[in-house]
């Protein structure tokens, strides 16, 4: 990891100085720079499925083809756990996102209230 962070140190700076990277038109980099709960609570429970399952989920995919069963036991967990989020945002977290009657659309006056529909 050290050496990671030491060649990303040297070569980010070194890349910036470009005016493009070489196979973009533009560099995207993030801007956000705020922290909110869903980003902490993330972090923290990949953290400790980590620490406890000794996977990080792409390794532990890839470990899938050594037959282990701890790994299709950390797989699973990993899965399950991916279908109970979803369950779980769109349930309580978000739930006017996924129910149609409580949306609402805001049309202006000068704007036609079916502009761009292709229901005719």
């Amino acid at each position: 990891m050290m050496g990671a962070i030491a060649v990303h140190a040297v070569l980010y700076r070194v890349i910036r100085q470009r005016t493009t990277p070489l196979f973009a038109t533009a560099f995207s980099i993030p801007t956000r720079s705020d922290l909110d709960p869903q980003l902490i609570g993330g972090a923290t429970l990949f953290g400790i499925g980590w620490g406890l399952g000794g996977f990080c989920p792409g390794p532990a995919v890839t470990s899938l083809a050594s037959g282990n069963l701890s790994v299709f036991i950390f797989v699973g967990a990993m899965l399950i756990g991916m279908v109970l989020h979803r369950f779980v945002d769109k349930t309580w977290l978000h739930p006017s996102s996924t129910s149609p009657q409580r949306t609402s659309r805001v049309v202006s006056s000068t704007t036609p209230a079916f502009e761009g529909s292709q229901d005719a």
